[in-house]
């Protein structure tokens, strides 16, 4: 229920940004997923988003009854 941070200076990792979005838009990645990854090109920006960070509420995907 962490977040994943990325600073994203110089816009380095807006490919993989990119692909992330995609796998959600398609299905293979959750809204609730994507929502815990935190982007920003500023530092003291990313610290402050990360410090106020509220996680998801995550449904388990795998439960002994499915199992």
């Amino acid at each position: 229920k962490k977040p994943s941070a990325i600073l994203n200076v110089n816009h380095f990792y807006d490919p993989l940004v990119s692909q992330l979005q995609f796998m959600n838009k398609e299905g293979l990645l959750r809204d609730e997923n994507l929502a815990m990854l935190i982007v920003s090109e500023d530092m003291t920006d990313l610290f402050h988003l990360i410090e106020n960070y509220t996680p998801p509420t995550l449904e388990k995907w795998l439960t002994e009854d499915k199992s």
